[in-house]
């Protein structure tokens, strides 16, 4: 029963954590204590006994009091060391709460726990054994689920699936066991299942990087089971042995209470950068402090990067991009000042974020250049020359997505790439709001730096918006437009405003933070193997962390947020940018921009306008057509 209760607690604690939020594992608990005190209530019934005195609140206080305090020393000393004053002070009230406990049952008649329960030197060990052994187990589901979630890159819920065979191997091994303790005894039993587990732990210690579940893993896990099981059947047995029928229950409590006060280890491991490192390596980002009176040149300068490879920490690159200076029609990279040491002050201040990820230059073999705009230091790429093309990426995606378009076009025009602010590469800044207006106005700035005319315009999904937003504001400068798969008015099919009331609410936004939902469950789930597993990470490490998705939170609310910008857009789309040539490139499968709610209505407003239906393509259409897309621009636009 145990062991199936272990395997259904590693399902459901991984569908939890992966699909609603780590949360729930701690509140699951409520409402299966709920049905089982409602059942109680229904099947249980009282037999009335004498007893010579009232019930043992005292000693239900002192233990209860000296447990909880044990046990929070022990989290303590995983968080803070066993030598902290909290840790120290927390095990010796605890220590001295339940010898005050021990005192108290010497003294009262209607005792909460008998002491002759544990009074053999038999009984004793095993009940310590069952504190002990605790340990090494909890510390293989922590240590191992650290190394499938962000060394092989499981899911909550495939890690939870990867460690099944402790539990089966538990219920494989008690069957046996069982049958085997009236003849072999508990003392053979509890040596072979040491053994077992010892070996199982060594096994299991020579884990390293990189290597297969199946051959470094799931043989230490069948290993330990067989033989924890071993110990605990046999440990159980010692520990009730001789136990009449009225302490039984007692008993049976005291030894499930020493199980779960065992100390738990605490995981060490540090959320994954990212970076292109090599498998099951852990990237520790350290932002980097400056001080608040340096320029912002200075204030700018990059993370240092810790890497943790194998049994060492070594020193990573630090890099550093350019600041603003003089600046050329084709800015390039400069390198930043040194920068000022800063004094420990309680006035310095964090820099803004930014991705600690390079890029693969056989994907994306195109040089980063960076622009300090009002509100934080943007991304971009700028390659080739001729006629300029402003390429303007949708959510959640960034600049990558446009790279086959890019190379494809780079030997006859200008091509520019952007990531906002919160997206690709570029800064995550505290105080930006990262919503629609605020992006089209970076973006603004940073076609006025450059000093764009005569462009055309790219916009997809959310793109479409902000890139359409800056032209309007720029007409005599926009040459043409491109749309893929976007709108520029308020959206008024039902199940996009549904869809937009649903992803404000707190579970949808700590789905996107705390799991990155628009990412994996909205871009990567429709892709699927349309792109492989090196192009899926690049997606993925430019949002590694909840605190680097702050943009992602944002944008998914502005679906309604925007309204008041997307109702000045249909308003100035038709009336500065109507006669400009258009190109419509659409995903004719997409149930997000629906072609037949959207493509009608462009086709009213613009009146040069000419339509590439994509029969495959659902809404990343660059992911599905990146070369029809690229001869559809060069046609039109040639």
């Amino acid at each position: 029963m145990s062991g199936a209760g272990f395997a259904l607690g590693l399902i459901a604690g991984g569908a939890l954590t992966q699909y609603v939020s780590w949360r729930w594992c701690l509140l699951v608990n409520i409402p299966v204590a709920l049905a089982t005190a409602a059942a109680l209530l229904v099947v249980v019934r009282d037999v009335p006994l004498r007893q010579a005195a009232g019930y043992d609140l005292p000693g239900v206080v002192f233990v209860t009091a000296g447990l909880v305090s044990i046990v929070n020393g022990f989290n303590r000393a995983a968080q803070v060391g066993w030598a902290a004053a909290s840790t120290v002070a927390l095990l010796a009230v605890g220590v001295c709460l339940l010898a005050a406990f021990l005192s108290i049952e010497a003294l009262v008649v209607n005792l909460l726990l008998p002491l002759h329960i544990a009074g053999t030197l038999n009984q004793a060990g095993a009940f310590l054994l069952a504190l002990l052994a605790p340990v090494a187990m909890y510390a293989v589901f922590l240590f191992l689920s650290c190394y499938f979630q962000q060394t092989l890159g499981y899911s909550p819920l495939k890690a939870g699936v990867a460690l099944l065979p402790f539990p089966f191997g538990i219920v494989l091994s008690a069957g046996v066991t069982s049958a085997l303790l009236p003849k072999a005894g508990p003392r053979v039993l509890l040596l072979v299942g040491s053994l077992f587990g010892a070996g199982g732990l060594i096994y299991l210690a020579q884990l390293r990087v990189g290597q297969s579940y199946w051959f470094a893993v799931l043989p230490a896990l069948v290993v330990i089971a067989l033989g924890m099981a071993q110990i605990f059947v046999a440990m159980q047995a010692t520990a009730l042995y001789g136990i009449g029928e009225e302490d039984a229950g007692v008993a049976s409590g005291l030894l499930n209470a020493v199980q779960r006060s065992a100390p738990r280890s605490e995981p060490r491991c540090s959320p994954p950068s990212r970076s292109r490192l090599p498998p099951g390596t852990c990237a520790i980002i350290r932002p980097t402090r400056v001080c608040p009176t340096a320029p912002r040149s200075m204030a700018m300068a990059p993370y240092s990067t810790g890497v943790q490879h194998g049994s060492g920490l070594r020193q990573s690159w630090s890099r550093s991009w350019s600041a603003s200076g003089t600046w050329t029609r084709r800015p390039g990279p400069t390198t930043l000042p040194p920068r000022r040491a800063c004094d420990p002050s309680p006035n310095r201040r964090e820099v803004p974020m930014l991705i600690d990820f390079v890029p693969d230059k056989n994907l994306y073999p195109f040089e980063s250049r960076w622009f300090d705009s009002s509100a934080g230091r943007i991304h971009y790429i700028d390659e080739g020359s001729g006629p300029t093309i402003l390429f303007c990426h949708g959510v959640p995606t960034w600049s990558f997505i446009y790279r086959d378009i890019v190379k494809e076009l780079r030997g006859r025009y200008r091509c520019i790439a952007v990531d906002y602010l919160g997206f690709g590469l570029s800064e995550r800044p505290a105080e930006f709001g990262f919503t629609v207006a605020g992006h089209t106005a970076v973006l603004g700035e940073l076609i006025d730096h450059l000093g764009l005319d005569d462009f055309v315009v790219m916009g997809h999904d959310w793109g479409g918006p902000i890139g359409l937003g800056a032209a309007t504001t720029r007409v005599d400068r926009v040459r043409g437009i491109v749309l893929g798969n976007t709108l520029f008015w308020p959206p008024e099919v039902l199940a996009n405003q549904v869809f937009s009331r649903v992803i404000r609410t707190g579970l949808m936004q700590r789905q996107i933070l705390e799991r990155n939902f628009l990412v994996e469950r909205v871009l990567l789930s429709e892709l699927g193997r349309t792109i492989g597993p090196a192009e899926t990470e690049h997606y993925r490490a430019v949002q590694p962390s909840a605190e680097a998705r702050r943009g992602l939170g944002v944008i998914a609310k502005q679906i309604r947020d925007a309204r008041p910008l997307l109702d000045q857009l249909s308003r100035d789309v038709p009336a500065l940018l109507a006669d400009k040539p258009t190109l419509l490139v659409w995903g004719m499968k997409d149930l997000v921009y629906r072609p037949k709610d959207c493509i009608p209505r462009i086709r009213d407003t613009f009146t040069d306008l000419e339509v590439v239906e994509l029969p495959t393509a659902r809404q990343f259409i660059q992911e599905y057509a990146s070369d029809t897309i690229a001869q559809a621009i060069e046609k039109r636009f040639q």
